[in-house]
């Protein structure tokens, strides 16, 4: 009886049913493909504000290596006009301490 009322169950099932499931199916990946599309574009958005924002630091990366090469030049010259005043100031001390004879 029950293996009848199996079959009779599975007899029930319509054309008109199937193309219903098959409808509601196409109808979910339809949306769920829509969700997965926003998704992605959520993400490309932010991949690109991404790039966007490291091509900035690269700048100013870049402008800041700039900066230090000039300081680190201007360094060098205050140095050697320092080295080249405390040389000469001890070249007159000491010639200074010996009086032409």
């Amino acid at each position: 009886m029950l293996a009848k009322n199996r079959e009779s169950t599975m007899s029930t099932i319509s054309e008109a049913d199937l193309k219903e499931l098959k409808t509601l199916i196409e109808t979910q990946t339809k949306e769920l493909d829509k969700k997965i599309d926003v998704k992605f574009d959520k993400v490309s958005e932010t991949l690109n504000d991404l790039r966007v924002e490291i091509a900035a630091l690269k700048t100013e990366v870049a402008g800041n290596n700039k900066r230090l090469d000039n300081i680190d030049f201007i360094m060098r010259t205050i140095f050697v006009g320092v080295v080249t005043a405390i040389i000469l100031g001890v070249y007159k001390f000491l010639f200074s301490l010996f009086p032409n004879t």
